[in-house]
């Protein structure tokens, strides 16, 4: 499972870069959208309520009717929306259009600039945190174990008892922690250690009272790595 994590990881990374890619294109073409287009101005003619698919919630757009420079009438319903709505009935809107499209017109207004921009960059956000965080605490780790092999007190504990971790889940799965009591030679006290994260139950392979090593950083006695190999091979 910890290949696994990894896995997870670096997937949660690679979503959110292609999130925060997606809102650089769409944020690009916005800007172009309103860089380039023609200017007009329209009236709200209806407010039309919309209900979002994945959670029911509704949501009102204004249905905005405006004439084109060659004196053509076109409505259009925004493609941005809110909930209460933002416009009445007879509200006037500065309104931008393509010159060959102009049924895909938008109202210049913060929610059709920056809605689908801002959505897109909170996914690449959530996204990318959780992986790029994940695999920087997942890497500082592996370098504190090497350096516990290398400088750490050894010390000898035996298992007082394993639990599940109900405090952190992946896919659902809460993992399994070891719990190992021993005396710390560097404090002469009696100490319990906990194991890193293991992904299946292993109470198979680890007996109450099992002896297991324990590393201790000698200048930290809260930085440890209870040696839990042996459930790799």
């Amino acid at each position: 499972m910890k290949k696994s994590k990894n896995f997870i990881f670096i997937l949660f990374s690679l979503f959110g870069l292609l999130f925060f890619g997606v809102a650089g294109v769409v944020a690009w073409n916005t800007y172009t959208f309103f860089q380039n287009g023609i200017y007009s101005s329209g009236k709200v003619t209806e407010i039309v309520s919309r209900e979002d698919s994945e959670d029911g919630t509704v949501y009102y757009a204004p249905k905005v009717e405006f004439k084109t420079t060659d004196g053509e009438s076109i409505t259009f319903v925004s493609n941005a929306g809110s909930n209460p709505s933002s416009y009445s009935v007879g509200d006037k809107v500065e309104v931008v259009y393509a010159k060959d499209k102009p049924y895909g017109a938008r109202v210049n207004d913060f929610g059709s600039k920056f809605t689908f921009p801002l959505v897109f960059g909170l996914f690449g956000l959530i996204f990318g945190g959780i992986g790029f965080v994940g695999i920087y605490f997942t890497r500082r780790r592996k370098k504190q174990v090497e350096y516990l092999f290398s400088f750490g007190q050894r010390v000898s504990g035996k298992v007082h008892h394993i639990e599940v971790d109900t405090t952190y889940k992946i896919n659902g799965q809460s993992p399994y922690r070891i719990y190992v009591e021993g005396l710390n030679p560097l404090t002469n006290e009696n100490m319990q250690w906990k194991s890193d994260h293991v992904w299946f139950d292993p109470s198979s392979y680890v007996e109450i009272g099992k002896e297991i090593e324990v590393f201790i950083d000698p200048k930290d006695a809260k930085s440890y790595f209870v040696d839990i190999r042996f459930l790799n091979k």
